[in-house]
């Protein structure tokens, strides 16, 4: 797991101020946590604002676990 992994971890914990189960890298925020839209936008502002980045709309389809978050945070960083 990637230290960026756990980072976002901790903001999608921050974000939805709720218990989460045991998070994994490839742990997937619709099907397995039941993440509603709001909640997803939530946790996406919360990860912009600690990265100081923006994630573009378009780029968001294709994120599915917390893996997937991480490699775009990963890209917009560099």
């Amino acid at each position: 797991m990637s230290n960026i992994d756990s980072e976002l971890m901790d903001l999608l914990r921050q974000a939805l101020e709720q218990p989460l189960p045991d998070l994994k890298s490839s742990t997937d925020l619709i099907d397995e946590l039941s993440l509603e839209s709001i909640q997803v936008m939530d946790f996406i502002a919360e990860v912009e604002d600690h990265y100081d980045i923006i994630i573009e709309v378009d780029r968001l389809a294709t994120v599915r676990t917390i893996a997937d978050m991480g490699a775009l945070v990963t890209e917009a960083i560099e």
